[in-house]
């Protein structure tokens, strides 16, 4: 068979008159031009698909039925049309669906080469083109490249072959992540073959951690995919995981600059520094490193990604924010969400690649701020306040200062979203900061946030989530106040801090519990909380005798003549009778 000169008279003619108009033998005639005229038939002008279509598939099903002896002498012919097409190199294009199916049938020539695989012309670009179509969305391609390197005895990776074919099909997978056991202390899988074979199994999973609502076993099936697939890799090394995140940053690797040697050297000496400082306990694990050669799943064609381990001073030079800010809104939107899958089901073991992960979040925060993008500004601020109060202490300072520099615009806006149910992000992000115990670098929050995170109080409409919020970051820095080193006198920890942040700010916070007092009737629990910070207000050495204090007191007592009524008087002798007593007591 040869390729027609598109204009479809070959087509139209007779087997004979096709092979005479071709100019050459072809495959099968046992000519010696079989090579060119091969390569010729798969590069042509500008055929119709479903013509390139049939004939790619003609000739590849033609090859699988040579001998293996004889496909390998004559490897040295096809093999680099076989690259060329998985490589995506080839002249024209095929629809997603054909190029599967075209593909299937040359991982079936390799099949039918058996034993002979390992005497096949370049065969580790061969296994290396292999593998790199095992990211398949389609269940089927995934599955024919997996028996594909069966011939190819590697050997982390034959012993686990049926496993991975049940991980790779939908209807087996739910079962699969059961039976399979990835924990290090299960012999299930060596120890030898974890370096190599977890990241080729996380690649396996990996289309189907793409979409955040994908179902586990197709359309209709219960629960995530993701979550239950994060959930199984919970179970692998800190230092296995990197090999997740790769894949996950992929698509943005053109957006991190390469490490120069003197910065290189900085970052060392610098460390060295730091480790004399503050040294890890033994609950923090190990930064993780990279190994030394690339994934052997990744294409050829693939930008490789820096270290994914280093100091957050380092990665947020590194990342270029043109480059970051051309990439379209969705794309940001699903970094963020991966990101808050990943860390909320892989939690302690993502420490070591945190420097990496806010800092991608504070450069997206920074470039959704200057592009006004509501929804990237308040789901970066809410997604870096989750990371603070869980892990807030293995963040470098310098990203805590690029998020505070990037939202000090917007603090002015808690006043205006505090009326819905869920506190405003600002708010969150105050609030995780504040609570940070100590166990690393100290995080301090700008006066200006503090200041409109207690202003949120006095605002007309501010919800009983949002004064609820507010409230809980006053009475942790009372309660961390409350800690007092008996030899000096001060606030025990980062608590002289917190407090030192609160001070200036004592007429937004006495005028919020005002408002909250004033109508203790509405939200009694509220007014609870309110009536204890005033009391540990009243009796701190830090405000001292302020009038404002008294003046809040006296508003739960001012109640018009006109809600001197009956029902209120039963609703005030029920229960809120308790706050006035306590509120007169609080004067005395």
């Amino acid at each position: 068979e040869q390729a027609d000169d598109g204009d479809g008279a070959s087509a139209r003619a007779g087997p004979r008159k096709r092979a005479r108009s071709s100019g050459g033998p072809g495959i099968g005639h046992g000519g010696r031009d079989r090579p060119s005229s091969f390569a010729a038939a798969l590069v042509t002008e500008d055929p119709p698909q479903a013509d390139v279509t049939a004939r790619l598939s003609h000739h590849i099903k033609t090859l699988a039925l040579v001998s293996a002896g004889l496909l390998t002498g004559q490897s040295r012919d096809w093999v680099p049309v076989f690259l060329r097409f998985v490589s995506e190199e080839v002249a024209y294009r095929l629809p997603l669906s054909a190029r599967r199916s075209v593909l299937r049938e040359w991982l079936k020539v390799l099949q039918a080469l058996k034993k002979n695989v390992k005497g096949m012309h370049d065969g580790d670009r061969v296994l290396a083109a292999v593998c790199s179509r095992i990211m398949d969305i389609d269940p089927l391609v995934q599955s024919t490249v997996l028996q594909t390197l069966r011939p190819f005895d590697l050997k982390w990776l034959n012993p686990y072959l049926d496993s991975l074919l049940r991980l790779a099909d939908n209807k087996t997978l739910r079962s699969e992540l059961t039976a399979f056991q990835l924990d290090p202390s299960s012999d299930f899988v060596q120890s030898d073959h974890r370096d190599a074979l977890v990241p080729f199994l996380i690649a396996v999973l990996f289309p189907r951690l793409r979409k955040r609502n994908g179902r586990l076993g197709g359309k209709g099936a219960p629960g995530s995919a993701r979550a239950a697939i994060l959930n199984f890799l919970s179970a692998a090394r800190p230092d296995e995981l990197g090999a997740l995140l790769e894949l996950f940053l992929l698509p943005m690797a053109g957006c991190f600059s390469r490490q120069s040697r003197q910065s290189r050297q900085s970052r060392q000496s610098r460390q060295s520094e730091q480790s004399k400082q503050w040294e890890p306990t033994e609950q923090t694990p190990a930064a993780p490193t990279e190994g030394a050669g690339r994934r052997i799943y990744l294409p050829g064609s693939a930008t490789p990604l820096p270290r994914l381990d280093g100091d957050g001073c380092e990665w947020l030079a590194r990342i270029d924010v043109r480059s970051l800010g051309a990439q379209p809104t969705n794309r940001h939107v699903g970094y963020l969400n991966a990101i808050d899958d990943l860390v909320s089901h892989l939690g302690f073991k993502l420490v070591g690649y945190l420097p990496l992960i806010t800092a991608l979040i504070a450069k997206m925060l920074g470039l959704a701020v200057e592009n006004d993008d509501r929804e990237v500004r308040t789901k970066g601020v809410r997604l870096f306040s989750s990371i603070v109060r869980s892990h807030g202490a293995h963040i470098p300072l310098p990203v805590y200062a690029e998020v505070f520099l990037s939202v000090e615009r917007f603090t002015p806006l808690i006043a205006v979203e505090c009326n819905a149910e869920r506190p405003p992000a600002l708010v969150e992000l105050c609030s995780s900061v504040v609570s940070l115990r100590d166990g690393g670098p100290p995080a301090t929050v700008p006066g200006d946030l503090l200041r409109g995170t207690l202003d949120a109080l006095s605002a007309p409409h501010c919800s009983p989530g949002c004064a609820a919020a507010v409230l809980d970051i006053v009475e942790f820095i009372i309660d961390e106040c409350n800690e007092v080193d008996v030899d000096v006198g001060i606030p025990a920890g980062g608590a002289r801090g917190a407090m030192a942040a609160l001070l200036p700010h004592a007429d937004a916070l006495l005028s919020g519990l005002d408002c909250i007092l004033t109508g203790f009737r509405k939200h009694r629990a509220l007014a609870v909380r309110s009536l204890n910070i005033l009391e540990a207000l009243a009796l701190s050495s830090f405000f001292g005798n302020n009038g404002r204090i008294i003046e809040a007191l006296l508003s739960m007592l001012s109640v018009p003549k006109r809600k001197w009524q009956s029902d209120e008087r039963r609703s005030l002798s029920s229960g809120n009778e308790v706050l006035v007593t306590r509120a007169c007591a609080c004067l005395a």
